[in-house]
């Protein structure tokens, strides 16, 4: 769990020359107008009876993360953006303490919300990344922050890192919930925009995602 969660730490420290403006909300937004307009979502969604898409208006989510991400103000650091465990492997031998993690497929780097890596790890806790199943409790979480923490102090002093409100274990407890919540209902609207071929199958899968994590994330959420 150190090793873990000081490499990240270290990882999101990069200073990398690359653009850092975040268009993470913009696309998703872009993307739900795109799938209108590629397909006939409504009508798939009645002929289909994909009953969470039938009672949710999936518009009002979109709003409502929005708004989330916005008062959260989560940090944008140089994410790795698939810290997930199938991109980490563990050395069998030659390793030593602090040094037995490779973390491996930088493709999707680059700069954006520190809570995106957040989700990515904790999403893929215990089992598959894509199988429906609700966040780590917060005493699982709770460690890898504080050894998060530990690992930024190392690299900005203590005085520094702490005196900025957002850096505190609390706060990043809300931080991968509300990025959870996020990536549950981007990845319904990527399919959603999917070529007609894989429309059908695409679509009902995250549904059935976004209507167990909808209910379970929202009520716990807390931004004050």
């Amino acid at each position: 769990m150190k090793e873990l969660a000081q490499k990240l730490a270290r990882f999101h420290a990069l200073k990398v020359p690359l653009s850092k403006k975040n268009n993470l909300l913009k696309n998703l937004v872009d993307s739900y107008s795109l799938a209108y307009q590629k397909h006939p979502i409504d009508k798939e969604i009645r002929d289909f009876k994909l009953e969470t898409l039938l009672s949710t208006d999936l518009k009002k989510e979109l709003d409502y993360i929005e708004k989330l991400m916005i008062e959260l103000d989560s940090p944008v650091v140089f994410a790795h953006n698939d810290y997930r465990n199938s991109n980490l492997l563990v050395k069998d031998e030659g390793g030593t303490e602090g040094d037995m993690i490779v973390v491996v497929d930088f493709e999707f780097a680059n700069f954006t919300y520190r809570g995106t890596d957040f989700s990515w790890l904790f999403n893929a806790w215990g089992g598959s990344t894509f199988k429906a199943k609700p966040l780590p409790d917060d005493k699982v979480m709770r460690p890898f922050f504080e050894e998060y923490i530990q690992g930024n102090i190392k690299i900005y002093g203590k005085e520094k890192y702490l005196s900025d409100e957002r850096n505190t274990v609390e706060r990043m407890l809300v931080e991968v919930k509300v990025f959870h919540l996020f990536m549950m209902i981007s990845g319904t609207v990527m399919c959603m925009k999917a070529d007609e071929e894989k429309g059908v199958d695409s679509i009902s899968r995250p549904n059935i995602m976004v209507s167990e994590h909808n209910r379970s994330i929202k009520p716990i959420i807390n931004c004050n």
